[in-house]
């Protein structure tokens, strides 16, 4: 599912995939190596999505394009429905 279709659902499915396309989220601090472990922020900057939902910092690990959540401490905490 896309960023568009996700916030048009008039009954929203639980959990789903969502893949963001690259003008949609902003990359944060990016180290210069990236392991299994590394941490990148991630912003979506979607105008819709803001609107909707205000600023939320995910998190990627690695390069495994799944977004977690964060705490207030930017931690990762879960899993989220987007992908990149």
């Amino acid at each position: 599912m896309t960023l568009t279709e996700y916030l048009n659902q008039e009954t929203p499915i639980r959990k789903p995939v969502v893949y963001l396309e690259r003008h949609q989220y902003s990359l944060g601090f990016q180290p210069k190596v990236i392991s299994p472990t590394t941490k990148t922020q991630v912003f979506i900057i979607d105008e819709e999505f803001v609107k909707m939902f205000g600023p939320i910092e995910y998190c990627l690990i690695g390069k495994g394009g799944i977004l977690h959540t964060t705490d207030s401490d930017g931690n990762p905490k879960r899993l989220s429905t987007f992908r990149i």
